[in-house]
């Protein structure tokens, strides 16, 4: 009997996401196991963007994943798998940060090899800090957008606003940005 569900374990992993969700839709827990090993890394990197520490994130992780398989019956298909995934980790990441009314705390490592990595650290937290300060729904579209590299239109399914939206929250995330790094940046040049 085992050996019946390699091959059909093989087929299941060659199936495109959407096939999968379709599957989990039914009650097929292999396919789920895939399906969440395909979206982890992606959902995990965007909660780490957000400020959440590895343990934070994989709760966070953990409940989009059951959310995903809650509502696996009830995707329409509109966006990708990956995008709605992503949607449900952006609503839960904004919610928790909402509950707590404070910004996660990110630790740095203990011990740096040199001073250059010390200078780079110190800068990373720097920037870290001012996207941290950044209203929630500024730092949201600047994270999906600088850090995680997504198109405008995905970002706007993500958050379910028209593009124009995303485009004028970046644009106001870049200057607000700026404005705070640029004394920073011009002390660090001399």
């Amino acid at each position: 009997m085992s050996a019946a569900i390699g091959p059909e374990l093989a087929a299941a992993a060659r199936l495109c996401d959407e096939e999968l969700l379709t599957r989990v839709a039914s009650g097929d827990g292999a396919a789920f196991g895939l399906l969440a090993g395909r979206l982890g890394p992606t959902v995990r990197r965007v909660l780490f963007r957000f400020g959440f520490a590895e343990e934070e994130g994989d709760d966070i992780l953990q409940e989009c994943l059951i959310r995903v398989w809650q509502g696996s019956s009830d995707f329409k298909g509109i966006s990708t798998v990956t995008t709605w995934a992503c949607r449900i980790a952006v609503n839960l990441a904004i919610s928790e940060l909402r509950r707590r009314k404070v910004t996660p705390t990110w630790q740095p490592p203990a011990i740096l090899d040199t001073e250059a990595a010390w200078d780079r650290l110190q800068q990373a937290e720097t920037v870290r800090e001012a996207v941290a300060a950044l209203p929630l729904r500024l730092r949201t579209v600047l994270i999906l957008r600088e850090f995680e590299g997504l198109p405008y239109r995905t970002i706007a399914e993500i958050l379910g606003v028209p593009i124009g939206t995303v485009m004028s929250r970046l644009h106001k995330a870049r200057a607000r940005l700026r404005r705070r790094l640029e004394p920073i940046l011009r002390a660090s040049a001399r």
